[in-house]
């Protein structure tokens, strides 16, 4: 899931929101155009932190420009700035299917973004919902829509190449998530519990343990204060357990 996360879900997400803007698809209360993709960029800005207000999430700050979408030049391939975390991704993926599928039309474009779109959002939906292990139902639904997801962002950058445009780019990821809907299906493992989102939030609590050491003796106090840590959450866990036995 984190090649999905840092890399082909970052390219979507952009790939979405720069063709609304781009193709005029984003509109004011009155339907109406904005009289520049910066307006777009920044009502999309406001939308999005509604969508957020509305489903519960945590204030994120976040604007969407053409800097943090990566299309400072209509040559550039859009992708979300690497500043973004990709639990705030999760959310994105959640919030362009919702404006994909308001803006959607009956051309062959826009029923192909939406649907990728969508089927990307389900996709994440179904994983979070199922435990470790997914039911048979789980898996089939899983596959379903994942596969539909790669087929159409397939047929989207098919579509963007033989017009020119450099939207939806593709990635050796890409292929790689194959691999991971094809086990979904034979395996039935949830790859949400398969990521190293741990590892790498490890990495920076080692990095704020380090950054408090003095340099000639970094590696022996970084390991002696993350003996501690762990010393000082083994303890506290053990009172909890004892209290709720108790």
């Amino acid at each position: 899931m984190h090649d999905l996360f840092a890399g082909i879900a970052r390219d979507h997400c952009a790939s979405t929101e720069v063709e609304l803007v781009e193709f005029g698809l984003v509109l004011d209360a009155y339907g109406n155009k904005f009289a520049s993709d910066a307006e777009a960029y920044a009502a999309l800005s406001i939308e999005f932190k509604i969508y957020c207000r509305k489903h519960c999430i945590k204030r994120i700050a976040l604007r969407f420009s053409k800097a943090t979408l990566g299309r400072e030049h209509k040559t550039d391939y859009p992708g979300l700035a690497n500043s973004i975390k990709c639990a705030t991704v999760k959310v994105i993926v959640g919030f362009c299917a919702h404006i994909a599928l308001r803006s959607a039309g009956g051309d062959y474009r826009s029923k192909l973004r939406s649907t990728a779109t969508y089927s990307l959002a389900q996709l994440l939906f179904i994983l979070d919902c199922a435990g470790y292990w997914l039911s048979d139902t789980q898996a089939e639904n899983a596959f379903e829509v994942g596969q539909l997801w790669l087929d159409a962002y397939e047929a989207l950058a098919r579509d963007a190449h033989v017009n020119k445009q450099c939207l939806w780019k593709l990635r050796p990821k890409s292929h790689y998530m194959c691999h991971h809907i094809d086990d979904l299906w034979s395996t039935r493992a949830n790859p949400r519990f398969r990521t190293n989102f741990y590892g790498e939030d490890f990495l920076g609590k080692l990095s704020r343990l380090g950054r408090s050491c003095h340099r000639r003796t970094c590696m022996k106090r970084m390991l002696e204060r993350y003996i501690i840590l762990m010393a000082q959450k083994w303890h506290s866990n053990c009172v909890h357990d004892v209290h709720d036995w108790c």
